[in-house]
């Protein structure tokens, strides 16, 4: 089970992800790349089995 330190850390790393992965010229959530969704996807897998 997710606590809520677990949720704030995952949502904080995923938004840093996307973050860094976004255009500077149009930082939006939708314009990541494959490379940054594999890095989200593995983050998450790792956080989860972690737990």
């Amino acid at each position: 089970m997710f606590t809520g330190i677990d949720i704030i850390v995952l949502l904080v790393v995923i938004g840093f992800v996307l973050y860094l992965a976004a255009p500077e010229s149009n930082p939006t959530l939708f314009q990541w790349d494959p490379l940054a969704a594999l890095v989200v996807i593995a983050v998450i897998i790792l956080v989860v089995s972690s737990l």
